[in-house]
């Protein structure tokens, strides 16, 4: 993703803090997604500002566990197929990502609950509620 203050500073704790497997891969290309997603044992997903959350969802239909942040939309749109954690409390997130990685109960669970609420959405069903939306209008 962006590079921003936040992201630089998570980027720099696992940097100090040496630890292995974290990668920062920036902006990956469609074609490369699934690759991604197939060698993920979590998706990382602190933004602080969000208007849906579209990642996320695809990481959950993809069958990887999501750390989140506790944004009020993130929470109504992952529901409980994710793990919340502070936005900006680097420890927060540093024990979400920890409950993933090595709760074996928990991450399964969550990998089972993301299938199911990435499935309740779709393009169709969002071009619905968009369409009723305009109408109203």
């Amino acid at each position: 993703g962006k590079e921003d203050y936040f992201y630089l500073q998570i980027k720099n704790f696992v940097q100090k803090e040496a630890i292995d497997g974290i990668i920062f891969p920036g902006f990956v290309p469609d074609r490369d997604l699934d690759m991604v997603y197939k060698n993920s044992k979590a998706y990382v997903f602190p933004s602080l500002y969000e208007g849906f959350g579209l990642p996320p969802l695809e990481a959950m239909a993809k069958g990887v566990p999501v750390v989140s942040s506790d944004h009020k939309c993130m929470k109504e749109v992952l529901g409980d197929g994710a793990v919340f954690c502070q936005a900006q409390d680097v420890h927060s997130l540093a024990r979400g990502i920890s409950t993933v990685l090595f709760n074996e109960q928990i991450r399964k669970n969550l990998i089972e609950k993301g299938y199911a609420k990435s499935g309740s959405y779709s393009w169709e069903k969002m071009a619905v509620i968009t369409k009723k939306i305009y109408q109203k209008i």
